[in-house]
């Protein structure tokens, strides 16, 4: 427990010094005020053009009325982004050990190599709860603070159902580092998955049970979806996370470092 407590604090210091942290965290609460933001000001924009567009001979929009349903679907919109990001942050965080050749020392003093990969992946998800959920609260704090959030159905279950899906990507991410030695294979590789389910997605029949569809759970809010339509998919999501995590330790106890 010793050393894997010493590991855990190596990579959060890692993290720290590389300045990943403080990215992270920006990023995080930017997106956060970005969500109301957007639906408060877009209403002020058009109407702000109306004039011109008018001057023009474009007659003007109309929109619809801006609530906190706005708001969240902004949200949901920005989230994937928010992942883009952290996957592109975290894709070399056991390939640049590699490059180091630090893993081989870390060994050789007798640390097993699960604890180690175990270290990375808690570290990871740690960072990852951190990032997702700040920008949740950010939204939330100021969606509730301009507009009645009642109208909003299941809103912490939908957001809980994008988070799984954020787990998925970094199992992925450590299955890919463990078979690959450089961070932009691992960018494929966790690209090529998430492309795939948006494939087999094409297929009515197999839509419900891709990971891809925890990112529509912004159909909770306005009850276009219910909780039951994503149970398939979340079960889907669990298991093969674990089995990528499971087969992410058998790989890297053979791998030569």
């Amino acid at each position: 427990m010793r050393q894997f407590n010493a590991f855990i604090k190596k990579e959060w210091m890692e993290q720290s010094r590389t300045n990943k942290l403080l990215i992270l965290g920006i990023v995080s609460v930017v997106f956060g005020i970005m969500s109301p933001a957007v639906a408060k000001l877009t209403p002020v924009i058009f109407e702000a053009m109306s004039q011109s567009l008018s001057d023009q001979g474009i007659s003007s929009i109309q929109l619809g009325e801006v609530t906190a349903i706005t708001s969240w679907q902004q949200f949901y919109k920005n989230i994937s982004t928010l992942m883009i990001v952290f996957v592109v942050m975290a894709s070399g965080n056991i390939t640049n050990e590699y490059q180091k050749g630090t893993l081989v020392n870390i060994v050789t003093k007798g640390m097993p190599r699960h604890k180690i990969l175990i270290s990375k992946l808690f570290v990871q998800v740690v960072i990852w709860t951190l990032s997702y959920f700040i920008t949740f609260f950010t939204t939330y704090i100021y969606t509730i603070y301009y507009w009645d959030n009642s109208v909003v159905k299941y809103c912490f279950l939908a957001a809980l159902l994008p988070y799984l899906f954020g787990l998925w990507l970094i199992a992925f991410i450590f299955l890919a580092s463990t078979i690959s030695n450089n961070n932009i294979s691992v960018l494929l590789f966790v690209g090529g998955a998430v492309a795939l389910c948006y494939l087999l997605g094409i297929a009515p029949d197999l839509k419900e049970y891709l990971p891809t569809t925890l990112l529509s759970a912004g159909n909770l809010l306005t009850g276009a979806s219910l909780p039951e339509d994503f149970v398939k998919a979340t079960v889907v999501t669990a298991f093969t996370g674990m089995v990528a995590i499971l087969v992410s330790i058998s790989t890297f106890n053979k791998k030569k470092l």
